[in-house]
């Protein structure tokens, strides 16, 4: 596979990104769990490091695919809740 971008949160190794027939790569991150919860965030990028526009990031919080306002601001609320029960 020749030199790619692949952004910090991917956790895929380097054999596992899938290049599709336009020369974009999936990146995929680490599941992030919590009680009731889960956070992953997808998305295509070409080996030059731009968000392929066919397939921007998907932020999906237990399973569903949010908007990245919507992931934020859940994100945002498990912080502060997080921080209470310290």
């Amino acid at each position: 596979m020749s030199d790619f971008y692949c952004p910090t949160w991917c956790t895929m190794p380097a054999s596992e990104h899938s290049n599709a027939l336009f020369g974009s790569y999936a990146h995929t991150s680490a599941v992030h769990l919590g009680e009731g919860w889960q956070f992953q965030v997808c998305g295509s990028y070409s080996p030059a490091g731009e968000i392929d526009p066919e397939d921007p990031l998907q932020f999906f919080v237990s399973g569903e695919a949010l908007p990245l306002d919507a992931a934020l601001a859940i994100g945002e609320v498990a912080r502060e809740i997080a921080q209470a029960e310290q």
